[in-house]
């Protein structure tokens, strides 16, 4: 596997060497930098109609600031897949600029009681991070170091 492979390999990549589970560790981490529009945060910037998170690799709107959620206690987390590398992902209650692609599983599931797919930018097809889903409710992980804050 090359160092791209690794970049977007989903949370549930296996590597017949490594079974290990994944970590579930809510720390500080090496990618990306949390947005200046935070959840929870109520100020107007938040609503503000040209704001909005654009995909790094093709510029196409990929969320909204307004759609920022937290999960777990935390919208912004640091997890490891089973290989060992490290993704920081913001949530998002809605990515209109995001399709969920194959098929949804638990396995390696970051968050216990949802499944997974991948979620790809509807712009380039780049990996944007994964959508999860449970029998109640559904939510976008997006990978921070593959968005941007566009708009005004």
């Amino acid at each position: 596997m090359t160092a791209v492979d690794q970049a977007v390999a989903p949370a549930g990549y296996r590597n017949s060497l490594d079974r290990l589970p994944p970590l579930l560790a809510k720390r500080p981490g090496p990618e990306g930098r949390a947005p200046s529009i935070a959840p929870g945060d109520e100020s107007q910037d938040r609503d503000s109609p040209g704001r909005r998170f654009i995909c790094v690799f093709c510029g196409a709107t990929i969320a909204s600031p307004r759609d920022l959620i937290e999960v777990d206690g935390a919208g912004i987390h640091d997890f490891a897949n089973p290989d060992g590398v490290v993704f920081r992902i913001c949530c998002f209650s809605r990515a209109d600029g995001c399709f969920p692609s194959g098929a949804s599983t638990e396995a390696y599931t970051w968050f216990p009681g949802f499944s997974w797919r991948c979620a790809h930018c509807r712009g380039c097809g780049a990996q944007m991070g994964w959508h999860y889903e449970s029998r109640s409710s559904g939510f976008y992980g997006l990978i921070l170091k593959n968005l941007a804050e566009g708009g005004a």
